[in-house]
């Protein structure tokens, strides 16, 4: 898988082509060539990729569509990733699709995070905030516009 390295030191996935042209199912160990910090998924339409910032804050990044085709996988990769640390950023600015059934994810991080006291944020780009601005309008979900912004909001102590 092939990653490029965010303004902030981190690892995040870009949409490369399999060799073989057909997809991976979801997988939680690491992916040869990278460190065992950094755990990478592919499933139909979209890559993840996960890194432990400290030991209280992970990343979670996708690329690619977030659709009915893939949602659940992702909804697991993220929770697995959420479960080893109190504080959570989900990255979907590399998103271009963001469908209803992705809706889920939220769903299951707010159930985690209910039941163990963590906390995440989502940073997102126009595909994910157009949908959370009709599905959210109460704006549960936290939306950031950069990862910076996110961490930062995760650092000030909740209310």
């Amino acid at each position: 898988m092939a990653v490029r390295s965010d303004g902030a030191g981190l690892r995040s996935p870009r949409e490369t082509a399999s060799r073989s042209g057909r997809t991976e199912s979801v997988r939680a160990e690491p992916v040869r060539g990278e460190s065992a910090a950094d755990v990478a998924g592919v499933s139909p339409g979209a890559r993840f990729a996960a890194r432990p910032i400290s030991s209280e804050l992970a990343w979670v990044g996708v690329s690619g569509d977030v659709d009915l085709r893939n949602a659940d996988d992702l909804r697991r990769f993220a929770c697995h990733h959420f479960r080893r640390s109190p504080r959570l950023v989900l990255d979907l600015a590399d998103v271009g699709f963001f469908g209803t059934a992705g809706l889920r994810v939220f769903e299951g991080l707010d159930e985690h995070a209910l039941g163990s006291g963590a906390r995440w944020v989502l940073v997102c780009d126009r595909p994910v905030a157009r949908l959370l601005r009709i599905a959210d309008p109460e704006r549960h979900v936290r939306m950031h516009g950069s990862l910076e912004a996110a961490m930062s909001s995760l650092r000030r102590p909740t209310m």
